[in-house]
């Protein structure tokens, strides 16, 4: 009986033992996460970091509003006819971009115009900055999007070097993802010969969209979906069909 008393004794020993160390271990975590923050929004690299920031947030929708124009692309592809809107369909054959490749064109246009409004950082007399190129990543869902940035940096203000990488998440609320996938549909499934004009209306009236159908010219069409996003802006979604 003694000998399992002590057994109980030590178990409880050992319990409180390990709560003490994970409780140890909690604190210092929370500790460090505070002081790195503190680094990163504090300082120099602070005044850097709210001023990257702030271009994000200013050149975002024109970059998501630009491949939507042009079909889900930045830089067009060869078979494209005015404005880089790009031909999904030529006769039977379809040449779309996937959504990954939408995601790509996001982040070319997104971190082109964020390294053009930072510029070379001329504001920040006091300090050096060095940056690499921005390599942001993007998320496209049916009503929304995900955007990373991403743009890795050193500032030096005299001896103190610190380092910049990632500038959080925005999310930004779009139906580029969905558009795309109706945009998809049409070009699979109509026939530039026979344009069911009451299939689309349908379709638009079913989803809150716009859908108008151009002739371009003698052999191609030109089709827009335009969605009105919470914002009040339209979103306009642009793609063409050859014979």
């Amino acid at each position: 009986m003694e000998e399992k008393k002590l057994g109980a004794r030590g178990q409880v020993a050992i319990f409180i033992i390990m709560a003490i160390f994970i409780g140890a271990a909690v604190i210092l975590f929370f500790t460090l996460g505070d002081s790195f923050n503190k680094k990163v929004v504090g300082g120099g690299a602070g005044r850097v970091h709210n001023f990257v920031k702030s271009c994000a947030d200013e050149v975002y929708l024109d970059a998501l509003y630009d491949v939507g124009i042009k079909g889900g692309y930045y830089n067009s592809p060869v078979d494209s006819i005015s404005f880089g809107i790009p031909v999904y369909k030529n006769g039977k054959v379809l040449n779309m971009p996937s959504s990954e490749k939408i995601e790509r064109e996001i982040v070319n246009s997104f971190d082109g115009r964020l390294k053009n409004c930072v510029g070379n950082f001329s504001s920040f007399v006091d300090m050096k900055i060095v940056a690499d190129e921005p390599s942001s990543m993007a998320k496209v869902k049916d009503e929304e999007v995900i955007l990373n940035i991403i743009y890795p940096m050193k500032i030096s203000k005299g001896e103190k070097v610190e380092e910049l990488r990632e500038f959080g998440e925005i999310r930004i609320p779009s139906h580029i993802g969905f558009i795309y996938k109706i945009a998809q549909d049409i070009a699979e499934s109509e026939d530039i010969d026979a344009i069911c004009l009451t299939c689309l209306a349908k379709i638009a009236d079913e989803n809150d969209l716009k859908i108008d159908v151009v002739d371009y010219d003698k052999d191609v069409i030109l089709i827009v979906i335009s969605y009105e996003e919470l914002n009040g802006d339209i979103f306009e979604f642009s793609f063409a069909m050859r014979k």
